[in-house]
């Protein structure tokens, strides 16, 4: 046996054989070294970021509390957010409805997400209202620190006589202490905002044209009966 095969084995993993005959050095990895490669590993997977994930949560809103997910949209109730992720999250009026804001008001959270966990997270967003497809409103803000279940916007000034038909927010998560998974596809607490703020917000739907035909029938009818009498 070699003096130095200790040596050897603690720090390559070589083990030294003595045969009747030329002494060959076999190469065979040790327990220790397998372990070290291992522990290696595993630590390079921790370090290496998770890639971050870009979502589309499109909502469409026929008032009453009534919303349901577009065609091609993400699901917010399947999906889990994590620090690096991104997501642009829409409630759009249907059927010619809009928003009206009565007067000047500070709102929180104005747009943002429910969520089952309690946490601290930070991001990046721009919110904008669009009537009729033009923007009406706009703010951006960065480093934003979300501390309770919501994430998405903190509190917005909104002036008073503001009408919008369609609430888009764009938000990059930078930073969390838990992952966000939220809870409904209307924003926080779960409500449509003239809900959660019906002293400060509005919402009036346009009759859909069905409607309108019942309605100025049963106007035709009534005049009916009124030359009738």
């Amino acid at each position: 046996m070699y003096p130095c095969a200790g040596r050897l084995t603690r720090w390559f993993g070589y083990r030294v054989n003595s045969h009747n005959g030329p002494k060959e050095v076999t190469k065979k990895f040790t327990l220790k070294t397998a372990l070290l490669g291992s522990a290696l590993a595993a630590s390079a997977a921790l370090a290496s970021p998770a890639l971050a994930t870009s979502y589309n949560f499109d909502v469409l809103y026929s008032g009453a509390g009534n919303a349901s997910l577009a065609p091609g949209s993400d699901n917010p109730l399947a999906s889990t957010l994590n620090a690096g992720d991104s997501f642009v999250y829409s409630l759009t009026a249907q059927n010619g409805g809009e928003w009206t804001v009565l007067s000047d008001a500070s709102i929180f959270p104005l747009f943002a997400f429910a969520l089952a966990e309690s946490g601290t997270r930070t991001g990046d967003f721009t919110l904008q209202l669009f009537e009729n497809g033009v923007s009406v409103f706009t703010d951006t803000e960065t480093g934003v620190s979300n501390s309770w279940v919501h994430l998405g916007t903190n509190t917005v000034n909104l002036p008073g006589g503001l009408e919008f038909d369609q609430i888009v927010l764009s938000d990059t998560l930078i930073s969390a202490d838990t992952t966000s998974t939220p809870v409904s596809i209307l924003p926080f607490p779960g409500e449509a905002p003239e809900y959660w703020s019906h002293d400060y917000i509005s919402y009036t739907a346009t009759p859909e044209p069905a409607s309108l035909a019942l309605l100025g029938a049963g106007l035709f009818g009534i005049g009916l009966i009124r030359r009738r009498t």
